[in-house]
Order: C-alpha cells, then structure tokens, then sequence
C-alpha cells in the first residue's frame, strides 16, 4: 500500500501573556514586544484593587501599542474568586476604541467571560478570541467550552478572530 504524504503549511507565531501590573504597565518592555507577532496581558497578582482603580489599570494595557489581546479579562475563578471590581462597560468600550481582543476563557473553572459580557462586546463590535489556558496538551480539549460559552453570549463566527484564516487573523493584531 502507497501512503500519499501531503504537504502541510502552517506557521508558528511569536507570542507571549504579560503580567498587567497595578499601574497599568506591562513586565516586558516595549522593544521586545515589538518582536512579537502578538501580545497577550493579563492580571495575576494584586486582584483587590477599588474599581476605579482597577478599570484604569485594565485601560491603560489595552492602550499599549503592543497589547492585542487582554487575557480572562474579568479574573474570576467559579467558587474560587469572585471577578475583579471593575466597570465592564468601560473597558469594553475602551477593548473597541484601542481595537483590543478579549479573550473568552475555556479554562472550566474561568469561563471568562461570562455570556453576557460576551453578548455585550458582541454589541459593541468588539473582538474575542476563544482560548483554552491549557498548561498541558490534555486541557487542549477545553476549547469545546469555550465554543459553548461563546454561543450562550450569541457571538458568531466573525465575532471571534480565531476562526478566521490565517491572514484575516493577523490583521487583527496591532
């Protein structure tokens, strides 16, 4: 029996998540953030901030030039973590005036965010991408939740930039 090879593209891109720190500022500086083809920030420490606070530090990530997508954006963790105090019309109107993704979180104990922000940035015409948070090749398998929670919110296919080809899914990067 003849085994046919097929001749398979793809590409590996450059990535990495940030830490946001509490003003606002990335731990990575800009010149190598500039190498990236993509950036993703997000918030891991200091999660009890007063809302204003924490809303500005949020904002001012998305207005890096290097910031394309922000990560679990409300930060909360089911029956582990509540979500961070923070005003969620603000900062999507600021993820569509900065054109910064958020990210819709499969991780089971995140599922961030929640459907009805997804059903708002749907609304207000801001991207999402759907990630699994996988910290093992096993939790790949999350994506299906993510999918789910992206369809309680009512996104669709051009709602979410991962589903689009290659080319369409890097000018979506700033």
């Amino acid at each position: 029996m003849e085994i046919k090879k097929q001749k398979i593209r793809f590409r590996i891109l450059k990535g990495c998540e940030a830490n946001i720190l509490n003003d606002g500022q990335l731990d990575i500086n800009d010149k190598t953030l500039k190498k990236l083809d993509f950036v993703i920030a997000g918030i891991h420490s200091n999660f009890k901030m007063a809302k204003k606070k924490m809303t500005e530090r949020l904002i001012r990530a998305m207005k890096n030039p290097h910031v394309d997508i922000i990560a679990h954006p409300t930060g909360r963790i089911i029956k582990k973590r509540e979500s961070y105090l923070l005003d969620i019309g603000k900062i999507l109107r600021a993820a569509k005036q900065t054109n910064t993704i958020l990210e819709i979180n499969s991780y089971p104990e995140r599922l961030d965010l929640s459907d009805r922000h997804i059903k708002l940035a749907k609304e207000l015409g801001v991207k999402m991408v759907i990630n699994t948070d996988a910290h093992h090749k096993d939790q790949m398998r999350y994506i299906e939740y993510g999918i789910a929670q992206a369809r309680r919110g009512w996104a669709e296919k051009k709602d979410i930039i991962n589903t689009q080809p290659l080319e369409q899914l890097l000018r979506f990067f700033k």
